[in-house]
């Protein structure tokens, strides 16, 4: 069998499986950072000995020993929170398995890839499979989460680069990035909410 080409589809989608990874694994690592300065290393080895399941009490129940702006935090509970959302979409790309998917919708003889899901994929291919395209929207959800969770951790440790985010403008980031990694843009329902609490929020300021 000839190697595949450089276009081919299926070099393709094992790039954007390969960068998906790549991208939580900076998530990943920008948690650890954020509240590693100052943190004990009991509540570090608390955190990172569940194996990233994203236990959300326990992880702000680390945070609570770290010495972090309070502006900082607040983006980086957010960031946890967004993680949270984003990480039964990072479960099934690291455990699912590639197929090359040939019926009616595949004109192309190579066959089309699919990240497979479960022990019934056979039976329910389309439903429980990822596509090369939410690949790649999971990848840029995850990269932008990332660099926010990235900038938090400078902030908290007192630089004030000039290509670093403020909190503020890193919360409204937050808040922009679609609760579905797989999402291209945020649902109505999210936009909704999100509208409700910037109008609640302006109800409370001071005049």
């Amino acid at each position: 069998m000839p190697a595949p080409q450089e276009n081919d589809d299926t070099i393709q989608f094992v790039r954007a499986y390969g960068e998906a990874l790549l991208e939580w694994a900076r998530i990943e690592q920008h948690l650890f950072f954020c509240h590693r300065p100052k943190t004990h290393d009991g509540p570090r080895r608390v955190l990172f000995r569940q194996e990233l399941q994203w236990p959300l009490r326990m992880i702000e129940a680390a945070l609570q020993h770290a010495t972090i702006e309070p502006t900082a935090l607040e983006v980086i509970k957010a960031g946890i929170h967004k993680a949270v959302a984003y990480n039964a979409l990072r479960n099934r790309i690291a455990h699912g398995g590639m197929i090359i998917l040939h019926d009616d919708t595949t004109p192309d003889p190579a066959g089309r890839p699919l990240l497979a899901q479960g022990k019934d994929f056979l039976f329910h291919i389309e439903s429980a499979s990822i596509t090369k395209d939410q690949l790649e929207t999971a990848r840029a959800n995850f990269a932008t989460l990332a660099s926010i969770l990235l900038d938090a951790w400078f902030y908290a440790r007192g630089a004030r680069h000039s290509r670093c985010k403020p909190p503020q403008e890193c919360l409204a980031l937050i808040d922009a990035l679609p609760d579905e990694a797989d999402s291209a843009k945020p649902s109505q329902k999210q936009l909704g909410r999100l509208r409700q609490r910037q109008s609640a929020q302006r109800k409370t300021r001071p005049r």
